[in-house]
């Protein structure tokens, strides 16, 4: 997903759910936060989509989120 496709992602989210609104904009966005610098500065992985997008990166993120 692109920017605006997480932006949608989250929009849709909102106005299904009752959640609270800066965590899903941060939610959604957490992926591209992680992955693009450890691609685009540091050169650390073989692509844009790794580890954030990953089914390992959403497990993390949930038990970080249901921890908090």
């Amino acid at each position: 997903m692109i920017l605006p496709g997480h932006l949608a992602a989250a929009y849709l989210l909102l106005q299904a759910t009752h959640c609270e609104h800066r965590g899903v904009w941060w939610g959604a966005m957490f992926p591209d936060l992680v992955d693009k610098p450890l691609r685009w500065v540091l050169k650390m992985t073989p692509n844009d989509r790794v580890p954030a997008h990953s089914g390992l990166g959403w497990g993390v993120c949930t038990l970080a989120a249901w921890a908090w």
